[in-house]
């Protein structure tokens, strides 16, 4: 197995802020793009040449390519998705092989930022606009001063 290095951040400010900024929604697609960049920060810091994501065409309603490319554009690390075309059971059977199903099962209740209409065609010069509009290098950046290294774990 490879040790990998588990961290955590408190990043509620900043769907709280995309709530109270952005057209709902674009709440997922601003959300993701956060978190892209977010992955992004860190992963220079730890000298990384690539972020991996979990990233599935169509697992939810709002992966779609529109989506993918809107929430990665400002991301200029490369990002790789090796479940892109799987299903969710080869991702759970994945998951399972790989010590991450348990966990991934957990409840947490979900996501309460999800709009009741979220965006599944994002334009990307619209998500350019609102991202300007929301000043979301601002709030990430302030965020990220959350991270936390909070230990290793073994992935087989």
């Amino acid at each position: 197995g490879e040790e990998v290095k588990v961290y955590t951040i408190k990043y509620g400010k900043y769907p709280e802020h995309v709530i109270n900024e952005a057209p709902p929604r674009m709440t997922c697609v601003l959300c993701k793009s956060g978190m892209y960049q977010i992955a992004e920060l860190l992963a220079n810091k730890q000298k990384a040449k690539a972020i991996v994501d979990g990233s599935s065409i169509g697992q939810v309603a709002s992966q779609t390519l529109n989506n993918i490319e809107a929430s990665r554009y400002h991301c200029r690390m490369p990002i790789f998705s090796p479940l892109i075309s799987m299903d969710k059971l080869e991702i759970e059977a994945i998951a399972k092989k790989i010590g991450t199903y348990e966990i991934s099962i957990i409840p947490d209740g979900g996501c309460g930022a999800v709009p009741k209409y979220p965006e599944t065609h994002a334009d990307l010069e619209f998500t350019k606009r609102v991202i300007e509009k929301i000043n979301q290098k601002d709030i990430l950046q302030e965020v990220s001063e959350s991270i936390e290294n909070i230990g290793n774990q073994v992935i087989e």
